[in-house]
């Protein structure tokens, strides 16, 4: 699913070439875990957005 979801978005010109599906669901667990039990909510969300600022194509 996250690769169909990465080749989709490399074939639109939106996403970086040569993402790896696992190194992006890795990204994503790892936020979720290190953000687990963190008072600052706001934190998940701005981890997710560097996360995902990295995904997008220039």
């Amino acid at each position: 699913m996250v690769a169909a979801f990465l080749r989709d978005g490399e074939a639109a010109g939106e996403l970086r070439w040569g993402l790896d599906a696992d190194d992006v669901t890795a990204a994503v667990v790892g936020t979720f875990l290190v953000t687990r039990g963190v008072h600052d909510t706001a934190q998940v969300g701005r981890l997710l957005d560097l996360l995902v600022d990295g995904l997008v194509a220039r």
